[in-house]
């Protein structure tokens, strides 16, 4: 847990280390927690992979969030997050849920799939970005958002979602193109 700190890097040099798992809360919780760097880091078996409260411009590269009981990543709050060349699998509700964030990008080539709901549940953010990812064989959706303002959808893979690939509902400037 990371609350009311400034610029940590968080992660593993080699990729052979760097493990959260088993925690009765979130494997990692960043909470007025800004300019974080989060790399090759792999949570799994907590409640949420990763937490965010109000911890702007965060980066997280190369993690892994898996088999966690509720999200992947739960972003709440939080303005200019990036998820680079995440494995988003397996977790109970959805891969990721975004909670009233702004700026947030997913790219990089992220797997976000096989999550008990949707791969990505939005309520209320804006300007999202998801490029060059792949979302499949989620339950739910594979993409849903609700009441944002300022989506671009851009050349991602998007198969296999148990309700349907997309789900835009309430929402404003959307560009969905090449998916």
């Amino acid at each position: 847990l990371l609350q009311n700190s400034t610029n940590y890097t968080i992660g593993c040099e080699d990729g052979s280390c760097g493990q959260l798992s088993n925690n009765g809360n979130a494997g990692l919780s960043l909470i007025n927690s800004p300019e974080n760097y989060v790399f090759n880091l792999t949570v799994s078996g907590n409640k949420d992979g990763f937490y965010t409260y109000q911890s702007n411009n965060t980066t997280f590269m190369n993690t892994t969030s898996t088999n966690n009981s509720q999200y992947g990543f739960n972003l709440a709050y939080t303005q200019n997050i990036t998820l680079l060349n995440a494995t988003i699998t397996n977790n109970g509700n959805s891969g990721i849920y975004l909670n009233h964030s702004t700026l947030v990008n997913i790219t990089g080539g992220s797997t976000i799939s096989g999550n008990g709901n949707s791969g990505i549940t939005n309520n209320g953010s804006s300007q999202v970005n998801i490029t060059d990812n792949n979302f499949s064989n989620n339950i739910g959706y594979g993409i849903q958002f609700n009441n944002t303002t300022g989506l671009n959808l851009t050349n991602n893979q998007i198969n296999n979602n148990t309700l349907c690939g997309v789900g835009l509902y309430n929402s404003t400037q959307m560009n969905v193109l090449n998916n």
